[in-house]
């Protein structure tokens, strides 16, 4: 059992040596004590303070306000701004945080207040001019999100609102249901739900629904004991859904999953239980679901693809992500972001000129981020010149309309089986760069997804 810290000189070190100012404040608003990095910010000693009452404090013009009579009315912690004099007459501007200590009487017994000087800030942004303040701000706070990974970059207030929603959401262990666009971010918004969640330091497991063969996928979600099947490993398998257990499972593309497989991820949302393939007795997990698609379900819904009662259990928590074309303010940033990654990647030194910032901001990008993404690539890629303008664009952007399969072949000496081959391959081959799964592969074919799977397999089209 840890002992409470008795030793008085032991707690004053402990004061001392950390990296802030700090003043403690008791109920009766009497100074108790404060640390060297105190002193070293106001010029006030530890012996000069201890004894006086913030009302002194206030007299002498050592400080202008409270914060320490602001937690105990508010009864909780305080931040503010607030102007401060040192020793020597010049004001200085400070960040403090005010904490209470509360006593075993649940009375606030101490105040301990936690001073930041943000003057010298202060100062550098009122020395830029209006107009650059924001690009400036910006542009230090891209390189470190851009430095760290952070993933979700933005500026519009439309999603500033989506975040804001996505951290209450992150807080409750609710079922989620991300909608938007493909290339939108909503595997990011996914990832961005775990790490703000109290399952944070467990696992974060993902399976795109719509990537996996039919025939695997309820396998690959819920395990199998041994010998369910011919080729099982002899000792079974635990699925994603117990890999997960007491952390968070994103399906991707949630809209693909077959419908039979359906009812027993009804069963796992409602009862929290599955069974393995083969197996005989539920397993009990702790997962939180978290599901995206592309896809309208209510139409899916009308066509028999997707259950309703799924929908519901689904659809407890939803976030609508939206498209980059309504949130162009947003375009900017994420270039000078992709610009950055691929600089540092490739070892280059590429600028984006502001025209073709503007320009790439009045684009109509089908693809949104991912699209935009995979431009700034190859603009940063190919292009010879340091400083990338629209003139690089041409041969770099998708045209709006591709061009025909070309399916040329000397018909004259191919047999019919050949041609069909040829064209089928040609035809696969073209579908797989311009769509993201063998599920929507076949949506656009009018074609079962495990023929898509098994024509791509048997022409090695990767």
């Amino acid at each position: 059992m840890i002992e409470k810290i008795t030793d008085l000189n032991l707690l004053r070190f402990i004061v001392n040596n950390a990296a802030c100012a700090i003043i403690l404040i008791d109920k009766n608003e009497n100074v108790i004590m404060t640390n060297l990095e105190y002193e070293k910010l106001t010029g006030y000693t530890d012996r000069y303070l201890t004894g006086m009452t913030v009302g002194d404090m206030i007299e002498k013009k050592i400080i202008h306000d409270s914060v320490s009579r602001k937690v105990m009315r508010q009864k909780q912690t305080v931040v503010l701004e607030q102007l401060s004099a040192g020793s020597s007459g010049s004001e200085y501007l400070v960040m403090v945080k005010g904490i209470p200590y509360w006593g075993q009487s649940k009375e606030i017994e101490y105040v301990i207040c936690c001073l930041f000087d943000i003057s010298d800030k202060r100062r550098i942004i009122e020395d830029l001019t209006a107009s650059n303040l924001k690009y400036s701000m910006e542009l230090l706070q891209l390189k470190k999100d851009a430095a760290a990974n952070a993933g979700i970059v933005y500026r519009s207030p439309l999603m500033q609102t989506i975040i804001d929603k996505a951290e209450i959401i992150a807080k409750t262990d609710s079922t989620a249901l991300i909608l938007g666009e493909s290339g939108t971010g909503k595997s990011m918004i996914a990832r961005f739900l775990h790490d703000n969640s109290q399952r944070a330091d467990n696992t974060f497991l993902t399976i795109n629904c719509g990537a996996v063969p039919e025939s695997l996928i309820e396998s690959e979600l819920f395990g199998y004991e041994k010998g369910a099947f011919t080729g099982a490993q002899p000792s079974g398998k635990q699925g994603l859904v117990e890999l997960a257990d007491n952390g968070t499972l994103f399906l991707d593309e949630i809209g693909d999953m077959p419908y039979d497989l359906q009812v027993k991820l009804l069963r796992l949302l409602q009862e929290k239980e599955f069974f393995r393939i083969g197996g005989t007795r539920p397993l009990k997990v702790n997962t939180r679901i978290i599901a995206a698609t592309n896809q309208n379900l209510k139409e899916q819904i009308e066509k028999k693809r997707f259950r309703e009662d799924l929908y519901y259990r689904l659809n407890v928590l939803n976030l609508q992500i939206p498209p980059l074309r309504e949130r162009a303010e947003d375009i900017p940033i994420l270039a000078e972001t992709f610009r950055l990654k691929f600089n540092e990647r490739y070892q280059l030194q590429k600028v984006l000129s502001h025209e073709l910032i503007n320009h790439l901001s009045q684009l109509q990008l089908r693809g949104n981020v991912r699209e935009l993404e995979n431009l700034i690539e190859r603009l940063v890629l190919f292009s010879t010149e340091k400083v990338l303008t629209v003139n690089h664009l041409p041969g770099i952007l998708e045209p709006e309309d591709p061009a025909p399969l070309s399916c040329t072949m000397d018909v004259e000496h191919s047999t019919y089986q050949q041609l069909r081959d040829h064209f089928e391959r040609t035809l696969l081959t073209e579908a797989k760069i311009r769509y993201q799964t063998t599920a929507e592969i076949g949506r656009q074919l009018k074609v079962d997804q495990s023929t898509i799977s098994r024509k791509l397999k048997k022409y090695k089209i990767d």
